[in-house]
């Protein structure tokens, strides 16, 4: 059965794909999402409460400016649940940006119902704009359709080449269609590289959060063609897949029930999955190279059984909060209560074990080695062999003292016969 992945992994120029679906690891890059907030993941959708928020750390080829071929595609799967959530600036929401202040590059929006300014007349008018660093007037390409209600999925594909000086445009696609296209020239936008993350859910920056759902989301260092993104949209029921690339998204995670720390217990909520609230997370180099947990938690390095580093996010810089994952250790991650019980127990130098992890072992690269069972069943059977001899020993004993018995039941009863007529 095709899947999802199936389509859009082959597609030329992915640089990073994120599902949603489970969690928010990049499943073809290493950039892997940091979660502010409450973000749902029901094996389907990420769900936004409209205070939450994925953060994706910056990489060049999240730009326009920083790809080779000055060119970007993005790919949302996107759901608004409530229109009528009133934004910070009353008038539209940012359900995926990259920029804040002196450092913007594009955005995704829409206006909410019953907003003000623009919003009456822009009413779910959904949009993809790019912008100068300094931000002010973008170019913009939208479309706004009154048929987008509450929990109306939209597959939306923005794609930004070039600058304001050799022709650059902006297109906004939707459910496999182009719907509009626009020059940058028209504002003079000249897109630049600022190294702000990309967020997912909002913009960042406090202008509105999304009250809805984010799923497949993917980024190309090309423009896609209509064949490309008509392909996308035509597989848009299919079952997600389970495969993966450099990321990892392929490999089955040990199955980890709950770690020991100076004989202290704690449940483990998963290895190498998006930390949640409250929850104990473990990291491998199998993830990434970073944890890329959010600052609000704790980590504790673990190297041969021993607690070797420990670091309370909140304490450091953003840049700095997250260990790093090497082939040597593992990262034990804390969020809330799970925080609070690895500070009452993580010391440098404590024992720490994760003693109920299972690794499935995969067959030899030959098959399975049936010499052992060979010589097991032959074991078996010489056993059985000998239990079946000495049954039926035991089955002609006791046929040969049932005859006894009744040999002697007869001689009984003639003796008591003969003693009657003596009487």
């Amino acid at each position: 059965m095709t899947t999802f992945q199936d389509v859009i992994l082959k597609i030329p120029g992915l640089t990073h794909y994120y599902p949603l679906h489970q969690d928010a690891r990049d499943l073809v890059g290493d950039c892997h999402g940091i979660i502010h907030g409450n973000v749902a993941f029901d094996g389907k959708w990420a769900r936004f409460d409209g205070s939450s928020s994925i953060e994706l750390p910056d990489r060049d080829d999240f730009s326009v400016a920083g790809t080779a071929s000055k060119e970007l595609s993005i790919v949302v799967f996107n759901t608004v649940d409530d229109w009528t959530k009133q934004s910070a600036n009353n008038e539209y929401v940012h359900f995926m940006g990259k920029g804040r202040a002196g450092a913007h590059e594009f955005t995704f929006r829409y206006y909410i119902d019953g907003g003000g300014g623009e919003a009456p007349a822009r009413k779910r008018r959904t949009s993809f704009y790019n912008f100068n660093p300094d931000g002010g007037l973008g170019t913009g390409s939208y479309f706004q359709d009154a048929g987008d209600g509450n929990g109306t999925e939209r597959v939306i594909t923005g794609l930004a080449w070039g600058n304001a000086g050799n022709g650059g445009q902006t297109q906004m696609w939707k459910n496999g269609a182009l719907r509009d296209t626009d020059n940058l020239s028209d504002y003079d936008v000249y897109p630049q590289n600022t190294g702000t993350p990309v967020f997912l859910g909002s913009r960042g920056d406090n202008t509105g959060f999304l009250v809805g759902r984010l799923r497949r989301v993917a980024f190309f260092d090309r423009k896609l063609t209509q064949t490309e993104i008509q392909s996308i949209y035509n597989a848009r029921d299919y079952a997600e897949g389970t495969g993966g690339g450099t990321g990892g998204g392929d490999v089955p995670p040990p199955q980890v029930t709950e770690i020991f720390i100076n004989g202290e217990a704690f449940p483990v909520s998963g290895v190498n999955v998006a930390r949640g609230k409250d929850q104990l997370v473990g990291y491998t180099a199998a993830y990434g190279s970073k944890t890329a947990t959010n600052e609000w938690g704790v980590e504790v390095r673990v190297v041969g059984g021993l607690v070797t580093e420990i670091l309370e996010q909140s304490t450091v810089p953003l840049s700095d909060h997250n260990l790093t994952l090497d082939t040597g250790s593992y990262v034990l991650s804390g969020h809330g209560v799970a925080k609070v019980w690895l500070l009452a127990n993580a010391t440098i130098g404590a024992r720490a074990g994760i003693t109920d992890i299972v690794v499935p072992e995969p067959p030899p690269a030959g098959g399975c080695d049936l010499t052992a069972v060979d010589a097991a069943y032959t074991s078996v059977t010489s056993a059985l062999g000998v239990l079946e001899a000495q049954l039926a020993a035991a089955e002609t004993a006791l046929r040969a003292a049932r005859q006894a018995k009744a040999t002697v039941d007869d001689a009984v009863a003639v003796l008591g016969d003969t003693i009657m007529e003596a009487g």
